[in-house]
């Protein structure tokens, strides 16, 4: 899926549900969090507009 809006990263999220961690989008390559939707390298607790929780 492409976006032509930023994702307004937030980094140090303090809802744990909603950080990149719990999303469809994110992946754990080797310890570095990577986010699909941005395609870059992202923070485990961080959180976006584009977030899509896992459950």
């Amino acid at each position: 899926m492409s976006h032509e809006i930023e994702a307004d990263f937030k980094d140090n999220w303090e809802t744990e549900a909603t950080q990149c961690l719990n999303c469809t989008s994110f992946e754990n390559h080797e310890g570095v969090g990577y986010c699909s939707e941005a395609k870059g390298d992202v923070p485990f607790t961080a959180h976006c507009d584009f977030f899509q929780s896992k459950e």
